[in-house]
């Protein structure tokens, strides 16, 4: 019933001088308006200012990671929860002092409330637009194409356990392993 499908893109941008109560308003601000899973999708992204707490920026003069620890982002992962995030790798943002390039990090993200499963039936997809290192004419930071594929209603082609897995010389060990773990005795598995 498309008709009565919702979805919803929010646009964050998360301003890095704010305090952490005007933050904070903004975080519920944003949950509070999040369409219900039931009913329809949201997609909330754009410029964070924070990263995630389990990630660390980039000092490029010393070539190591570091954890700034910034409340807010345990708050925000606390608040919204529900959300899953649409995930790449690369960073988002350059920080330059002086011309000289400080740290990079990854503070622009895309965020969405779909089930787990579904998410990943949609075969979702996150890259950067541009190589930050190459140009910095329009902003220091690179936007983010997400893209989502229709459900196949057939198994996905390819599922399948890779030739190097299999040819591991414990794989063998490891799915008998598993098997004998398995709660009933008739379990069809347990045949193979």
């Amino acid at each position: 019933h498309l008709q009565d499908f919702v979805m919803q893109i929010v646009n964050v941008h998360i301003e890095p001088q704010a305090t952490m109560n005007i933050k904070q308003k903004l975080v519920r601000d944003i949950k509070a308006v999040l369409t219900d899973p039931q009913s329809g999708v949201s997609f909330v992204g754009g410029d964070f200012n924070f990263t995630p707490r389990d990630e660390e920026r980039f000092r490029h003069h010393e070539a190591k990671g570091y954890n700034t620890n910034e409340p807010i982002a345990k708050y925000f992962e606390e608040e919204l929860d529900m959300l899953i995030e649409i995930a790449q790798d690369n960073f988002t943002r350059l920080h330059y002092e002086h011309g000289e390039l400080i740290s990079a990090a990854r503070l622009d993200r895309w965020y969405t409330n779909l089930p787990a499963l579904d998410l990943l039936d949609a075969k979702p997809s996150a890259v950067v637009l541009h190589n930050l290192y190459e140009s910095r004419e329009l902003s220091d930071h690179s936007p983010i194409s997400i893209s989502l594929c229709p459900p196949s209603r057939a198994p996905p082609d390819g599922q399948h356990i890779p030739e190097w897995v299999a040819d591991l010389h414990e794989f063998p060990d490891i799915v008998m392993d598993i098997f004998a773990d398995m709660p009933h005795e008739d379990c069809p598995f347990k045949k193979l």
